[in-house]
């Protein structure tokens, strides 16, 4: 494993042909929507800059991930996995490209605000300086290995976890400066997740879910268990802890969406609308005031249960394009961010 440094300037180009921005007079109905209402009504947010009579915006840009600043709200950041990283100081009114470039996950530090981790293709990113300039951490020695999924430490961001298209776990203890294979699974891992009491969880395409209670040293399949209430549990769409409970969190599949109230030991199946694998879930989000509000989307809808999904409601999306990311205002869970794509 080698590791490279360098500065690379990041240039933003409003004007003319700009990766993933789209120049028009007429509104889209692409990009980003906000609600004030908890998803009864949404206003489109997708401006970028003024050129001569046509405002440019994120309406072509597929937006995969949205995500709260971890010290203010807002401040989001929108990953795309072709578009690269925005982002809105400002609640969606004004947004601007952070990277220009393919990326496959973005990691924000908890008490820096300019600090940021991406991973793009095979390589590892840092920037100190809001996205100014970014060095080089990590470098695969084979260029079809991608970085799938990179987070920092709950209790200490200097310990950073990054996962590869070939299995590999791998760890830094100083913020990216030395790095370890800490674990080889036998197959790619998609994403890494963890919990409050510093619990670690990968998911992975080919229908496994892996918990580790030591840091990545050791791992546990969990595959086994969810297999006692589904013997075929589908391939792996969304995660989310549920709020409030440190050991409770949603899998969602293609099936459906298995619950865990004990990490992972026993499962439940939830009881959905939607009939197994017939639509793929794209997007799930829970209150973090009331983990019994709980939204999921699928392409053109978006379900909505008030009592810990016993029953559903079905509301349509502003857009014809899909809903692929919906996150909750953690201080105000009226106010709701909707990301569609192609």
């Amino acid at each position: 494993m080698k590791k490279i440094w360098f500065l690379i300037p990041l240039v933003l180009v409003l004007f003319g042909c700009s990766y993933g921005f789209n120049a028009s007079k007429t509104p889209s109905d692409g990009g980003v929507f906000r609600s004030e209402d908890a998803g009864i009504t949404w206003q489109h947010k997708a401006f970028v800059a003024k050129s001569k009579n046509k405002d440019i915006t994120i309406d072509n840009v597929n937006v995969h991930r949205l995500v709260f600043s971890p010290l203010d709200s807002k401040t989001i950041y929108l990953f795309s996995a072709g578009a690269g990283l925005y982002v809105t100081s400002d609640e969606g009114e004004n947004w601007r490209q952070y990277y220009k470039g393919p990326i496959n996950s973005v990691a924000l530090h908890p008490f820096k605000k300019d600090v940021v981790y991406i991973a793009a293709s095979n390589r590892l990113l840092k920037t100190e300086d809001g996205g100014e300039n970014w060095q080089i951490l990590y470098t695969e020695a084979t260029p079809e290995t991608r970085l799938n999924d990179v987070i920092l430490d709950i209790d200490s961001p200097n310990i950073v976890y990054v996962t590869t298209s070939k299995g590999t776990m791998l760890k830094s203890l100083d913020a990216g400066i030395s790095w370890q294979a800490v674990f080889r699974f036998e197959k790619e891992v998609t994403r890494i997740f963890q919990n409050k009491s510093g619990v670690l969880y990968v998911a992975m395409p080919s229908k496994a879910l892996w918990r580790s209670i030591d840091r990545g040293q050791s791992w546990e399949d969990l595959l086994p268990n969810i297999k006692k209430v589904n013997s075929r549990p589908g391939v792996f769409r969304q995660f989310s802890f549920i709020p409030g409970e440190t050991d409770s969190f949603i899998y969602v599949t293609q099936v459906g969406m298995f619950k865990t109230t004990d990490g992972g030991k026993t499962w439940s199946l939830m009881n959905l609308v939607t009939p197994p694998s017939a639509v793929g879930i794209n997007t799930l989000a829970i209150n973090p005031q009331n983990n019994k509000e709980i939204f999921y989307a699928i392409s053109y809808l978006i379900y909505y249960s008030n009592d810990a999904g016993q029953t559903w409601i079905t509301r349509f999306i502003p857009s014809k394009k899909s809903a692929t990311a919906l996150i909750i205002k953690p201080e105000d869970p009226r106010v709701m961010y909707l990301g569609v794509s192609k």
